[in-house]
């Protein structure tokens, strides 16, 4: 099928784009436009929806879906970001990717969970932004993520927490080892 071919092809062009040294925001935003464009989301929201399928190439269609799936995700994920980074009056544009992104996957999922941290740090909702930070820390324990909550706390005006987190952060992390 032609429009599955064209969504592999745009998407494949992202992720090149994604994974350059400098980024171009605009090309980015441009080419995910494109795969999201390349996606039939009525039919793919008609298929998530179905309980059962009992089609003889059942299989088949749900390895396509699914495929399409992750490739609408990671291409909601690239634009949102980059009109994020672009800035600018954009705040409609934010939300409706936002909104697309949540009818297709939870807020705290691997792929999406580091743009919606910044979709609601964007949009002072600090509060929420730290229970993603949390969860993710509760999953993969990482200085970055702790910093990152840390700065989540000193917004919120927890200055207790904040410093508190921020004075074990040597000892969660130390730079070097001390020998034996």
């Amino acid at each position: 099928d032609l429009g599955e071919s064209l969504t592999s092809v745009h998407a494949a062009r992202l992720q090149g784009l994604n994974a350059a040294e400098t980024k171009s925001w605009e090309d980015i935003l441009a080419a995910a436009e494109k795969v999201i464009e390349s996606v039939d989301q009525t039919e793919l929201l008609a298929w998530l929806g179905t309980k059962a399928d009992t089609r003889e190439n059942a299989s088949e269609v749900k390895k396509d879906m699914e495929k399409r799936k992750g490739q609408l995700i990671e291409a909601l994920v690239a634009k949102g970001d980059a009109l994020l980074k672009i800035g600018g009056e954009n705040a409609t544009a934010l939300n409706e990717v936002y909104s697309s992104i949540l009818k297709y996957c939870d807020s705290s999922d691997s792929k999406v969970v580091s743009f919606v941290v910044d979709y609601l740090m964007h949009n002072n909702l600090n509060a929420k932004a730290l229970k993603l930070v949390v969860k993710q820390v509760e999953e993969k324990h990482t200085k970055e993520l702790d910093t990152q909550a840390v700065d989540l706390l000193k917004k919120l005006g927890w200055k207790h927490a904040a410093s508190l987190m921020e004075s074990s952060l040597p000892a969660k992390f130390p730079n070097d080892y001390q020998p034996f």
